[in-house]
């Protein structure tokens, strides 16, 4: 019996928060399993533009030299969640998030693209990008945020 795009989407869904909790936990290999090997990672943010597999490891281990050995760093809340499957073995999910290693009031945006490769799930594409207005980060230069307690990562509800 074929399976409902909602059926999909929940499935995704849950894929979405599994990776974003391995992401609280500074899980990098639970994390990477998430991943096709040759992965097309894209970050544009306030530190510029990163590609590739390579990027895509040495961005979670700059997340998680900040994580205290694998604790929950609670540095981002999913703000907005959007899923959509394409029939039985493709899909995205976007993503809307506040990050406390963004100055107040930034907001992050996340596409994740998801493929089934065989039986598994894996994110095949990942294009990440934040607000960034460079008034604002002159202004914040030598300020550090106190936002770090506040947010967390994986479900809001």
């Amino acid at each position: 019996m074929a399976q409902s795009h909602e059926q999909f989407d929940e499935t995704l869904k849950d894929l979405f928060f599994r990776y974003e909790d391995a992401l609280a936990k500074s899980d990098l290999v639970k994390l990477e399993g998430f991943f096709q090997p040759n992965i097309k990672f894209v970050k544009i943010g306030m530190k510029g533009q990163r590609e590739g597999i390579e990027a895509l490891r040495a961005h979670h281990v700059q997340l998680f030299e900040k994580s205290h050995s694998g604790a929950d760093i609670r540095f981002r809340e999913t703000i907005s969640l959007s899923v959509m499957s394409f029939g039985e073995g493709a899909g995205i999910t976007q993503s809307e998030f506040v990050d406390a290693l963004l100055p107040t009031g930034y907001r992050g945006f996340q596409t994740l693209v998801w493929q089934k490769i065989l039986s598994d799930w894996k994110i095949i594409s990942v294009h990440e990008s934040v607000e960034v207005d460079t008034r604002d980060l002159l202004g914040n230069q030598g300020t550090s945020s106190s936002r770090t307690d506040r947010f967390r990562s994986g479900r809001s509800n």
